[in-house]
């Protein structure tokens, strides 16, 4: 999904991973502080428009679509790759197929995730549906549409069941180093994905990986703004260009 128009003055291209359950369209927010940048997010499986697919559990199967289709888009340099629990191991993924492929992206910030070689503090896809949403619910990941009624809660509970599976699942194997740079974000109160866990990606990249600290609980994402992301990555604003 892109979510402005491709124009001439976008410099640079980020690519967004979603979390388990969600879709493409919250990281829309950022577009409007960020015209310079061409802002893309993956639609994963079995929602918007490609609703007809069914979803998805498996890791490589997703890994792999998602690559395929970079491969095919032709994406402004530099390119940066945001992802958040799920999206964040997706994201690192890609861009190891990317790198294989002498595809370089240039910066890679992995939100809210255990590092990829870490085994994940709970499996969340193996519980029933009636605990599954409690957990859910004490992640912090139910803020919309938890009243929709029970069409909706059970679709919801397929959705994120399968992204769960898929990164409850995930580890990789005999990666080499990504030679991208890496920054982690990680809550403070995380239990889901707690710092501990989230610093161990110093071991994914070649070169010294940052970490960041925001206060919050898993889905402290939903508190950063366009410009935090922006410092993150070392690309200036639009009027910082032109200066």
């Amino acid at each position: 999904m892109r979510f402005l128009p491709r124009r001439p003055d976008q410099t640079r291209t980020l690519v967004c991973f979603p979390w388990s359950g969600a879709g493409p369209s919250w990281f829309g927010r950022w577009a409007a502080d960020m015209p310079h940048v061409e802002l893309l997010a993956v639609v994963l499986p079995g929602r918007g428009g490609r609703r007809a697919e069914g979803l998805e559990h498996r890791f490589e199967v997703i890994a792999r679509q998602i690559t395929a289709a970079l491969t095919t888009y032709r994406v402004t340099q530099p390119i940066a790759f945001l992802g958040h629990s799920l999206g964040a191991l997706l994201a690192y993924q890609v861009a190891l197929n990317l790198q294989r492929q002498g595809i370089v992206v240039d910066a890679l910030v992995a939100s809210g995730s255990r590092a990829p070689a870490v085994p994940p503090v709970v499996e969340l896809h193996k519980l029933d549906d009636t605990r599954l949403f409690e957990q859910l619910q004490h992640l912090g990941g139910l803020v919309d549409g938890q009243h929709h009624g029970e069409d909706w809660r059970q679709r919801f509970l397929d959705r994120t069941r399968a992204d769960l599976t898929a990164c409850e699942t995930f580890s990789p194997r005999d990666a080499a180093p990504l030679s991208c740079h890496v920054t982690t974000w990680a809550g403070t109160t995380d239990w889901y994905a707690p710092p501990a866990a989230v610093r161990q990606w110093a071991a994914v990249s070649a070169r010294p990986v940052q970490h960041q600290m925001f206060d919050g609980d898993h889905f402290f994402i939903r508190n950063l703004n366009a410009e935090v992301l922006l410092n993150t990555l070392g690309w200036t604003a639009p009027h910082q260009d032109a200066a």
